[in-house]
């Protein structure tokens, strides 16, 4: 049995109410209902103006096509060229069915091969509507550390990263944070923390960047998770001729103590996958060599494992419809080309972690554990690789849909490779709703 705890943090929404009588006018002038059967609205936060969020735009489910872009005439573009025009329709009106007699019982559904366990650690809130990126990492006596980016809206000056520790969720109750630490900022957004505790030292070190440009990795270490070192700077992407980066997962440590840091150039391209190294316990720093096949757009998002000795494992979010993966056999500075895998998502980062499995014999085997989006932000899951990443198997769902518009970015901690992992991830809910600042759309 693989036991998970799940550590959600909520980003706050619109509320939404159906209107039977308002509709739209899609190509080849087919009236679209609000209530229609089979359509949804865009999947993207209230307070977003940029998006069509909050204007009733709807698309549908198994397309995965969202609205970009929307004008004050009401007409909104979507991802796949079509556009709708809002309209009021009559035929919009729609009478209740009656209720359909209930069926046999649905067969018993197999045992799930994980126990869950749900926190919620942070909801969103008038100040801080938004939130992202949260990472976490054990220290001692079990002790969980997580830090987050919190913002009125995301890139805005005022992005922040939140930090808190919370007791062991196993011997002191209930995961808490209460995240009331921020880092100081001088140079306005703050992005991506990624946490590391260093075992040897017992120093616990933070990296992320800052600024409209973010093109500088910073470190700030701490002994106590209170009193913090002031930032060093560890690489500024400029020297290596690109714009701008962000340090994206769980930093890895190998069997020689090199320390590998995952990161991208970013969104916009040019970007690619790259990794920032030290072999001397992070006084220095320098960039790998960009993965191939990762340049081709999108957001790459790396993250990393090891395989064993001499191999490390990347997963990486592609520019299609999979997520890609590489390996370096000398310790992360060069990597094979990247190719796809079978795990259908690529809409925001994937987790990548070693852990321990039960096996068929009744004993235990090592493996990987990806936890990833399926096709849209909606459903999350795992799969897990016997092989080093060659093949993957779907292992479990950890969000279905039911009650959310979307979860994403999760980050996942397996604990000293046991069958016990934590995943952090972000969700947003309808029913959260605490942001005045959200447009109507009738």
């Amino acid at each position: 049995m693989f036991e998970l705890l799940l550590v959600a943090s909520s980003i706050s929404t619109c509320n939404y109410t159906a209107h039977p009588n308002i509709s739209y006018l899609g190509p080849g002038n087919v009236i679209l209902c609000e209530n229609n059967e089979g359509w949804e609205k865009c999947q993207t936060r209230c307070d977003n103006d940029d998006t069509c969020t909050g204007y009733g735009v709807y698309y549908p489910i198994e397309s995965g096509r969202c609205c970009t872009k929307r004008n004050n005439n009401g007409m909104s573009t979507w991802t796949g060229g079509e556009s709708f025009t809002k309209i009021n329709s009559s035929s919009c009106h729609v009478t209740p069915s009656p209720p359909t007699p209930p069926g046999p019982a649905p067969p018993p559904s197999p045992p799930s091969p994980v126990h869950v366990d749900r926190y919620t650690i942070f909801e969103g809130n008038s100040t801080w509507p938004y939130n992202k990126d949260i990472m976490i990492e054990e220290m001692d006596n079990g002790y969980i550390a997580a830090a987050l980016q919190l913002a009125t809206n995301e890139a805005n000056p005022d992005q922040r990263i939140a930090f808190a520790v919370s007791k062991n969720p196993y011997t002191d109750g209930p995961l808490t944070f209460d995240f009331q630490q921020m880092v100081p900022s001088i140079d306005g957004a703050q992005w991506a923390p990624t946490l590391y505790y260093d075992n040897n030292t017992k120093v616990l070190w933070m990296f992320y960047t800052e600024g409209s440009e973010h093109n500088v990795l910073w470190a700030i270490t701490s002994k106590d998770g209170v009193r913090w070192t002031d930032r060093r700077q560890l690489y500024d992407s400029k020297n290596s001729g690109w714009k701008g980066m962000w340090v994206l997962n769980k930093m890895i440590v190998t069997p020689n103590n090199t320390w590998i840091l995952p990161c991208d150039y970013g969104c916009s391209p040019p970007s690619a996958a790259f990794f920032v190294i030290s072999t001397d316990g992070g006084e220095t720093w320098s960039p790998s060599k960009p993965i191939n096949g990762t340049m081709d757009g999108g957001c790459p998002e790396p993250s990393l494992a090891v395989v064993n000795s001499s191999t490390l494992v990347t997963v990486i979010r592609g520019n299609s419809n999979g997520l890609k993966i590489s390996w370096s056999y000398d310790g992360g500075f060069t990597w094979t080309p990247a190719r796809e895998t079978n795990i259908n998502a690529a809409t925001s980062k994937p987790s990548l972690s070693r852990a321990v499995f039960p096996s068929e014999s009744g004993g235990q085997r090592i493996g990987l554990l990806a936890t990833y989006n399926i096709g849209t932000r909606l459903v999350m899951g795992m799969s897990v690789s016997f092989d080093g990443g060659m093949n993957w198997s779907y292992y479990a769902t950890i969000e279905t849909g039911a009650g959310i518009v979307s979860s994403f970015y999760p980050t996942s901690m397996v604990i000293n490779e046991s069958p016990i992992a934590l995943i952090a991830y972000s969700v947003t809910r309808h029913e959260n709703a605490t942001n005045n600042n959200c447009p109507r759309y009738d």
